[in-house]
């Protein structure tokens, strides 16, 4: 199939060290946005050298600022900025304006690699075409960057004998959740976007049991163009399902004790507190305690659907937020999260991991006294330490 604007070939290891930079927290997701932006200013720059007959090497391009501030939306002096960070954690080979993408595994990627390809080439050629690259310099949202490129490394292939690009290849969403460290229920709704855009077709003809074992199929728009500036098409008009009104009392919390006045005791997940869902300390305290009664596996979705549900019963309209929080915990109601609220929990969690990296991994032996003089620990959100 031919590719409608041309298309950049890059190897699951150039993809892989952009996601593992951003997941390790090496670069932010603006300057993960500027890495495709690079590469989609290395797409024109060869357009227009095979336009004028001229040879490939596989050499450095010119990459300017304004380039890259043009393509992410942002400022030449942040562009700049992310142009000297990419450079730093060694994804971009940079000499004045001469940029190369490095081909070299990094290490913050060789787990991902491991699980996004575990069977197929790392250095095969994927043909990422151009509107998609620009797509990915412009996208706003993590989630659906992920996801997109979650279907590049399953589909885009180059046939070995006639060299013609291909789109096709099935997927499951619990693996792209899993792999790529995003919430089934956002990876999900990023799927049903890129349907919505038209990138993705539909699957409707695959059995269940099919769909259990390998996945929906798809296929890449190999001749999408983006018609409009905003991601979200007309037709989506919420972020996920609504949330389910319960107007009763969960027989569960009708004894919810309350705590008393003046006195803030240590975290207990069976007597919460309006303070405990306010700090990260207490919250991580709560969580490793809500893993213990079977409530959580203590992975990495978890501690997104446990702040979500913090978020949500915090900044809801909730006369008594306790009992909200621990009635989503305790039921596993996490379709009651937004994934607006979720990527609200996700950057608090972000910003605290800054400070605190093995927040929420490893369980503390015991609760830190706090030190006179010493700032506290950051709110679930909106907050800063």
């Amino acid at each position: 199939m031919q590719v409608v604007g041309g298309y950049r070939t890059m190897s699951p290891v150039q993809i892989c060290n952009g996601l593992g930079a951003y997941d390790a927290g090496l670069v932010r997701y603006r300057t993960f946005r500027a890495y495709f932006a690079c590469v989609a200013v290395h797409t024109s720059r060869e357009a227009a050298r095979r336009a004028r007959g001229e040879k490939l090497r596989g050499g450095p391009q010119v990459v300017r600022v304004a380039d890259v501030a043009k393509l992410t939306g942002s400022s030449e002096g942040i562009a700049a900025s992310d142009l000297r960070r990419l450079a730093r954690v060694r994804l971009i080979e940079r000499e004045g304006d001469l940029v190369r993408i490095a081909d070299g595994l990094l290490p913050c990627a060789s787990e991902l690699i491991e699980n996004a390809s575990p069977s197929r080439s790392w250095t095969r050629p994927i043909p990422i075409p151009r509107a998609l690259l620009r797509l990915l310099a412009t996208c706003q949202r993590p989630v659906l960057a992920k996801v997109l490129l979650a279907h590049c490394l399953r589909g885009l292939a180059l046939d070995r004998k006639t060299g013609e690009a291909r789109g096709r290849g099935t997927l499951k969403s619990t693996w792209v959740a899993t792999t790529f460290a995003v919430s089934l229920r956002a990876a999900k709704a990023a799927r049903a976007t890129l349907v919505a855009m038209g990138l993705i077709g539909r699957d409707e003809g695959s059995t269940q049991w099919k769909l259990n074992r390998d996945g929906a199929y798809f296929e890449l728009n190999l001749a999408w163009k983006r018609t409009e500036s905003a991601l979200r098409p007309a037709g989506i008009g919420a972020e996920s399902a609504p949330p389910i009104e319960r107007l009763e009392t969960p027989l569960d919390l009708e004894d919810q004790r309350t705590s008393r006045a003046g006195v803030l005791s240590g975290p207990d997940f069976r007597n919460v507190q309006r303070e405990d869902i306010e700090r990260f300390s207490r919250m991580e305290v709560l969580f490793w305690q809500a893993v213990d009664r079977k409530l959580l596996r203590g992975s990495e979705m978890d501690v997104l659907n446990f702040l979500g549900a913090a978020v949500r019963a915090r900044f809801g309209k909730a006369r008594d937020p306790v009992r909200v929080f621990v009635s989503i915990v305790r039921r596993g109601l996490w379709a009651h999260i937004t994934c607006g609220e979720e990527e609200r929990a996700r950057a608090a969690l972000s910003r605290h991991r800054e400070q605190f990296p093995e927040a929420f991994r490893e369980r503390a032996g015991r609760i830190l006294p706090r030190v006179p003089g010493r700032r506290p620990a950051p709110e679930v959100v909106g907050m800063t330490a």
